[in-house]
């Protein structure tokens, strides 16, 4: 059985360049290896594209488009600081050690 490596839910807005020009597209969840869009789709499969988000910048190859989503494959890695980047919108860390208390005002 082949490792797959974990994928993380997102909403976070990216801005995306390539040969055809730029646009932006939401991620919708993450992992080391790739990540899935909405929209992004005047990309050619197999187009490489570079993604920016929050000072970040990362590379990938489109994979698939499928009802108005797009699958890619990141050339290299995503680390752990830019998938809590990514991840940041549903107030998860993507360390499991870390976990952000829910803010509440306190009632009296």
């Amino acid at each position: 059985m082949r490792y797959r490596p974990m994928r993380w839910p997102c909403r976070y807005m990216v801005n995306v360049q390539g040969a055809e020009g730029t646009t932006t597209a939401m991620v919708l969840n993450a992992s080391e290896s790739g990540l899935r869009l909405d929209g992004m789709t005047e990309f050619p499969v197999g187009a490489v594209v570079r993604l920016e988000f929050a000072g970040e910048r990362i590379a990938g190859r489109v994979v698939w488009h499928r009802q108005g989503q797009t699958s890619l494959t990141v050339l290299g890695k995503l680390g752990p600081r830019q998938i809590d980047i990514l991840r940041e919108s549903h107030g998860r860390s993507h360390r499991p050690g870390l976990r952000q208390r829910p803010r509440f005002t306190e009632l009296r």
